[in-house]
């Protein structure tokens, strides 16, 4: 499935990382998400409003959410229902003592 989107939504784009719940999967580049819906076999592209490259993206199976992470330490809780969905980031270096 992962190889299937992989070829459909990163031809011009470098494929970075991936992850599942039960309910869903996420590839992303540092151009998009693509967020595939097992149950209902749709999914959704998602444009990514910040130039900071992609490190890796993680899931909550119990919670069917979704975090990514960038290569300045930034980690934001993904919310596919809003416009921007990478919101409420938090900055991983200002956290460190």
């Amino acid at each position: 499935m992962l190889h299937t989107l992989q070829r459909s939504y990163f031809k011009d784009d470098t494929f970075v990382a991936a992850t599942h719940t039960p309910e869903s999967v996420l590839a992303a580049s540092n151009k998009n998400f693509v967020l595939f819906d097992i149950k209902k076999s749709q999914q959704a592209v998602l444009k990514r409003h910040t130039t900071d490259r992609l490190v890796s993206v993680d899931a909550a199976p119990s919670a069917n959410r979704f975090m990514s992470c960038t290569e300045s330490g930034v980690v934001s809780l993904l919310d596919f229902k809003s416009k921007n969905c990478e919101v409420n980031c938090i900055n991983r270096l200002a956290l460190m003592p």
